[in-house]
């Protein structure tokens, strides 16, 4: 690895961190020299990062760093099309910055990895002749179905007036993709990126000690429940969450991004929540809590990272997918892998409690379906414990990419 310089390149969502920063800590174990790099902004909300020999950190200027743009709570909130609009302006010319800063190093950067919306990150190594790859953060299946829309194929065409919401795709092994399964972002008016905000995220550990909680509950008892780090979910479909969870009758551990402490201590007086039956935290180690043992299902968004940390720890998930590529990784958890189950929206968009409690009924119980998905979960849980082992397919792909 002598020579090889590595810059990685993320924006600051845990989703897009995680699996890049995972990468950067690998590249660094092989030898290499890895530079991390991300948004000014977005980098001073990161904590405990991680001190790896060889991988250093970096930062670039997304635009952002000096706006004093302020929600009401005092924190700064930016339109995720308006954010991406700014940073394809300055982007380019702060990284050439920060390139022509690293090539001052005895090791100047000899390759460049990228994340998802940054594609102007290829012009930039291009005309600096560094080559560059695109780390792709979702699945497969969603990158075929991304490249046939794109390409016109297979009756998805790129947005105009005349889109149908029946258009459908056939892939191998699946059944038909419909605008049930595919991802929201590709169908007219499914995209309403306006009422989310892009920062003010910070991923740091609470205060109540979740896993003591855990350890205090026999094994495969509970029910873990998150949906990610940049769905903000309305106050009606956690009412519905909540009831769900209490009328399954079982404890949960529920992960609600950002709450108050005054929101928590009402939400649980209101419903005569205890801390032995409900658990409900602002954040917590989403690895550390599907790996432990008293773990049994996880009510999750479907999102790629969480749906990954679920097959490594061998945790069924009952499915609630809600934009992005997650519709897709439903499908696939159901369809094709069998660890999973999806609730069923009603006709407002809203995952009800009764169909909540269902699944979990079913993913929790004794019954054949239950035991099925429960059995499918372990399965590809030894299956990914093979592939990143020496000689398994995922380490053989990585060592294919170090010596290219």
């Amino acid at each position: 690895m002598n020579g090889k310089h590595f810059l990685l390149l993320s924006l600051t969502a845990q989703s897009h961190i995680n699996p890049t920063l995972q990468l950067a800590k690998i590249l660094a174990r092989h030898g290499a020299k890895v530079t991390f790099a991300t948004t000014s902004s977005g980098h001073s909300r990161l904590s405990d990062l991680p001190t790896v020999p060889g991988l250093s950190y970096a930062t670039f200027s997304d635009g952002t760093d000096q706006e004093s743009n302020e929600s009401q709570d005092g924190k700064k909130q930016v339109v995720f099309d308006d954010y991406l609009s700014t940073l394809g302006r300055v982007g380019p010319q702060n990284l050439t910055n920060l390139l022509h800063h690293l090539s001052n190093d005895a090791s100047p950067v000899t390759f460049i990895v990228y994340t998802v919306l940054l594609p102007w990150v290829a012009g930039v190594a291009r005309d600096l002749h560094i080559p560059s790859a695109f780390l792709f953060i979702q699945c497969a299946i969603a990158f075929t179905i991304f490249h046939r829309f794109f390409n016109s194929h297979d009756g998805l065409h790129a947005h105009n007036d005349d889109f149908k919401l029946d258009a459908s795709i056939k892939l191998p092994i699946l059944s038909l993709f419909t605008s049930h399964d595919i991802p929201v972002f590709l169908l007219p008016d499914k995209h309403d990126l306006d009422d989310k905000s892009f920062g003010g995220h910070k991923f740091q550990s609470p205060k109540e000690d979740y896993l003591s909680w855990l350890d205090s509950k026999p094994d495969r008892s509970v029910i873990y429940v998150s949906f990610g780090s940049l769905l903000v979910v309305k106050e009606t479909q956690n009412e519905e969450i909540l009831q769900g969870l209490r009328e399954s009758g079982r404890p949960f551990l529920w992960v609600i991004r950002e709450i108050k402490d005054e929101e928590l201590s009402c939400l649980r007086e209101k419903n005569c929540i205890s801390e032995d039956i409900g658990l409900i935290v602002p954040w917590c180690s989403q690895v550390e809590v599907l790996s432990h043992r008293a773990t049994g299902c996880f009510v999750t968004h479907c999102g790629w990272n969480s749906t990954l940390e679920s097959i490594t720890c061998g945790v069924p998930l009952v499915g609630c997918p809600n934009f992005s590529e997650q519709m897709t990784n439903m499908k696939i958890i159901e369809e094709l892998w069998g660890n999973g189950i999806r609730v069923k929206e009603n006709e407002e968009g809203v995952f009800v409690r009764e169909e909540i409690r269902k699944c979990v009924d079913i993913v929790m119980g004794e019954e054949e379906e239950g035991n099925k998905i429960k059995g499918n979960a372990m399965k590809w849980k030894s299956l990914a414990i093979e592939a990143v082992k020496d000689g398994g397919s995922s380490h053989n792909t990585l060592l294919n990419f170090l010596q290219k």
